[in-house]
């Protein structure tokens, strides 16, 4: 009875390992599978699902954090420390008091300066006011010298002018009046004289032409009309014949009165107002002699004038002669111009020494060194607070050189530090460095954090997790499910009841997942643990299913 059960059980294997070897294909026949030993009891083993999913693989850095900036203090003037705030490991802001050294000597040099800086500005000043009354005392003198020369030139201009006018004027006047007294004189010889018979005769002849014409012109001025009305002649020269009759009536005119005027004589109104003309002509005459003499008085008013000019312009080169007296003034108001600008100087670096006197922190950060206590006495220059930022935090690295081949900038990271249990940092690879160390074997990678006022604080020791690759849609089992042997990974799969250890190609890795490359796929059950007691082929039963 027994014999045939075991034969049962064997024939029952045998089929079982066929029918998986049928419906999972030839990728299974590297599989290490025996037949199935049937003394052995079912162990309970525990699975999980071969699942698909994305995996990363990561390379681990450690190194140190760091500050994109920190600032050293040093002491800007010497003197003995009253205050020595801050203490290694403290937390300041920018614009605390870091070290306060005593400020009493450079407070009394302070007010010394700035009394030797008013000194020198009343100096300047009262250089500035003598030097503007002097130049306006110059430039006065200048005018009135100018306004001199104006008025000497003006009245040198109007004597030359009066002098010319009255030798000219009365020279043509005297010769004028004469020739006008000769005029009247004759005017009044001829309208007193009786007319002489030639005169008359010409005259009754020049009437009897005149009268002829008139009647010539008259009858021809009706013979046009005449002609004009029936049509022999036009408009125009009937027109002409008009005007030219109408002209010797008025010829005719004027004979007749220049012959009545022969026969009246001159009369006794017309013999006076010649008469009277003779006398303004003497009156005239006498006038333009009299001003000949005023002539004479015009050419020595143009002298004086000329020498007023003269006197003038002396003076005015006299007053642009006294503008070198300017000079001293000048270079007394630059001198105190200078002393002023020393003292303003002198001034402003007592402040800043006395400025320094206070150290004052111009970051926000942690203070990494305090070389300096209260009661010591410093000089300019010595070296007494130092302060890293708390922003711009990154983390500094040594990578071995297989590891560096593989980061590039801009890789994305997570950064852990024991200052902060439990919490992770996200970051990125910001830069690597292409210089190997000195022994050849790490080279400097740098990984930036992306957020700042995390509370991380320069100098604390940090890992990086960077990855250096991703693949999404592997097929994914936990890492301790693998089993190696010989250099070669293989799993502890479960077919049907079966315990088969099946060999797999690995791919990335990281902490918790493997990537399967080939052997399995994703819903494939695998054994977790357990491996090492189980058997190829051995029947087991998976926890938690009935």
């Amino acid at each position: 009875m027994t014999a045939k059960r075991t034969a049962f059980v064997a024939l029952v294997g045998a089929l079982l390992f066929g029918l998986v070897f049928f419906f999972r294909g030839p990728g299974r026949s590297q599989a290490v599978a025996e037949p199935p030993t049937a003394s052995k009891p079912q162990p309970n083993v525990r699975t999980v699902t071969a699942r698909s999913g994305e995996i990363a693989e990561t390379g681990l850095l450690t190194g140190v954090l760091r500050s994109d900036e920190e600032a050293r203090y040093a002491a800007g003037v010497g003197g003995r420390v009253l205050e020595a705030r801050p203490r290694i490991g403290d937390r300041v802001r920018r614009g605390d008091v870091l070290v306060r050294l005593d400020p009493r000597e450079y407070e009394q040099a302070l007010r010394e300066a700035e009394a030797a800086r008013d000194a020198a500005r009343e100096d300047r000043r009262k250089a500035t006011v003598t030097l503007q009354l002097k130049q306006a005392n110059y430039e006065l003198d200048v005018a009135r010298a100018n306004a001199g020369l104006k008025r000497a030139q003006s009245a040198s201009e109007r004597a030359q002018t009066a002098a010319a006018l009255a030798k000219d004027g009365s020279e043509a006047k005297i010769a004028g009046a004469v020739a006008a007294l000769r005029a009247a004189q004759a005017s009044l010889a001829v309208t007193a004289r009786s007319p002489r018979p030639q005169e008359r005769t010409a005259a009754r002849v020049a009437f009897e032409k005149a009268e002829a014409a008139a009647a010539a012109a008259q009858r021809h001025a009706a013979d046009a009309e005449f002609l004009y009305r029936k049509g022999g002649l036009t408009r125009v020269e009937r027109d002409q014949a008009r005007e030219a009759a109408a002209n010797a009536k008025r010829d005719l005119r004027q004979a007749r009165d220049a012959l009545a005027l022969l026969d009246a004589g001159p009369a006794p109104e017309v013999i006076a107002a010649a008469q009277a003309q003779v006398e303004q002509s003497r009156t005239a005459l006498q006038a333009a002699r009299a001003q000949a003499g005023r002539a004479e008085l015009a050419l020595k008013d143009l002298e004086a004038a000329q020498l007023g000019l003269e006197d003038a312009q002396i003076s005015l080169k006299a007053a642009q002669g006294s503008k070198a007296a300017l000079a001293v003034p000048e270079a007394d108001k630059r001198a105190a111009a200078a002393q002023s600008a020393r003292a303003e100087i002198a001034v402003q670096m007592a402040r800043d020494r006395l400025r320094q006197t206070t150290l004052r922190s111009g970051l926000d950060g942690l203070v990494r060194e305090v070389s300096v206590h209260p009661g010591e006495v410093v000089q300019p220059g010595a070296p007494l607070v130092s302060v890293v930022s708390t922003r711009g935090i990154y983390l500094e690295a040594n990578a071995p050189a297989r590891l560096a081949r593989q980061i590039q900038v801009g890789q994305p990271a997570q950064i852990t530090t024991d200052v902060i249990p439990n919490r992770t940092f996200s970051g990125k690879v910001s830069a690597v460095s292409r210089l190997a160390s000195a022994d050849g074997r790490s080279y400097v990678v740098r990984v930036a954090l992306r957020s700042q006022g995390l509370g991380l604080e320069p100098g604390a020791a940090a890992r990086a997790r960077v990855v250096l690759s991703r693949h999404s849609r592997a097929t994914l089992v936990p890492v301790d499910t693998l089993h190696y042997e010989g250099g070669k990974a293989s799993l502890w799969i479960v077919v049907g009841s079966q315990a088969l250890r099946w060999p797999v190609t690995v791919g990335l890795q990281n902490e918790t997942d493997a990537e399967i490359l080939g052997g399995i796929q994703p819903g494939d059950q695998v054994i977790v643990g357990g491996g090492q007691s189980l058997e190829p082929g051995q029947a087991v039963t998976i926890q938690g299913k009935p």
